[in-house]
């Protein structure tokens, strides 16, 4: 059986990427200047703790502080006071802000972060456009 070869097929992947590209474009422009919704809000904050924080979880409940978390709202105090360790704080908490997801695309973010700006917009549009180039590399690789 004789291979056939197309010189013309890389050059439509070309065109068709850039398309997508383009078509992904438009729809998110069309989003500037809205307000970024909760998610969005979240992994920018956590994004702003830095990719440390995120790798090492500082500033998260170990596993041992959170069952006991976990526990003592089981059994509901009337004081409706909790076993929390006395610097906690949910707002710098990496894992939940994280909304329980793995670090990785908050180490990307942080890179953006660092390289684009701290623009909410801008960082949460740059993840936006990266993942439809890596739609459109995986689709079509």
């Amino acid at each position: 059986m004789k291979k056939i070869h197309n010189s013309k097929y890389p050059f439509y992947l070309l065109i068709i990427a850039l398309l997508t590209w383009s078509v992904f474009l438009m729809l998110v422009w069309q989003e500037q200047g809205f307000l970024l919704n909760w998610d969005e809000v979240d992994y920018v904050n956590v994004t702003k703790l830095g990719a440390w924080a995120n790798y090492t979880e500082k500033g998260s409940l170990s596993p041992q502080e959170y069952i006991e978390f976990s526990l003592s709202k089981l059994r509901k105090s009337q004081e409706n006071e909790y076993s929390l360790p006395p610097n906690y704080s949910e707002d710098k908490d990496p894992f939940l802000l994280r909304h329980f997801h793995p670090p990785f695309v908050n180490y990307l973010l942080s890179i953006i972060d660092k390289t684009v700006g701290t623009s909410n917009e801008r960082i949460v549009r740059s993840v936006q456009l990266f993942g439809a180039l890596i739609f459109t590399l995986a689709v079509l690789g």
